[in-house]
């Protein structure tokens, strides 16, 4: 099958972010019931090989201990995958390269951010405080360090890295946000805009405790 270069970025960037290659040369990609118009906006794109339309199932999900919904797509085997599957998994385990990074378009950026991306709200005295973005790329610290060189000499965003949990993640404060913001914004799409758009001063102060480090 043909890919256009359009094609085999946009490939890129959902294999960077939530989707997974089997080493068929496979792309599946799964979403929550809240995320389902996300998952048929994926499907539109991907059209062109999609194995099946987006199917709805039900999974256990062990932290809840309750059944929840989920939406799922997968993509016929394509060769190109199967090429990129062995970029980003050597040894059977994710990586991202330059090579790869220099790949991402503008729209690819904000697929990147519509699945990994989030903000982090601080109050203070029902106001906010500070709004930290943040990208949870799982890889480690060494080559989110080369990530963040990739965001300040393509995109002139001056990011830093986090320790959240047991793993490591890209942060930008708050103007640094805006600008990301404002560069993926035209791609983001209505049930993802609460990923970027600006916030009132109300809602839960969030509990999640992120270090730089």
């Amino acid at each position: 099958m043909r890919l256009s270069k359009q094609d085999r970025d946009l490939l890129i960037a959902m294999s960077i972010g939530d989707g997974h290659i089997n080493s068929y040369g496979q792309l599946s990609i799964n979403h929550c019931e809240k995320q389902e118009d996300y998952l048929r906006y994926k499907a539109n794109l991907l059209k062109k090989i999609l194995y099946s339309d987006v199917r709805r199932s039900k999974i256990y999900h062990k932290q809840c201990k309750k059944d929840i919904v989920q939406f799922h797509l997968s993509s016929r085997r394509v060769k190109f995958l199967k090429v990129l599957r062995k970029v980003l998994y050597p040894n059977n385990k994710k990586t991202i390269t330059r090579k790869l990074l220099n790949r991402v378009t503008e729209q690819g950026l904000a697929i990147w951010w519509m699945d990994d991306g989030n903000r982090n709200i601080q109050y203070r005295n029902g106001k906010i405080k500070y709004i930290m973005y943040r990208l949870y790329t799982c890889v480690t610290k060494e080559l989110n360090r080369m990530i963040l060189d990739w965001f300040k000499e393509k995109w002139d965003l001056n990011g830093y890295i986090c320790k959240h949990g047991n793993q490591f993640i890209i942060c930008f404060g708050s103007s640094e946000g805006k600008k990301l913001s404002n560069i993926i914004r035209p791609y983001i799409i209505d049930s993802m805009q609460y990923k970027i758009n600006p916030v009132e001063n109300s809602g839960e102060i969030s509990k999640c405790k992120i270090f730089p480090v």
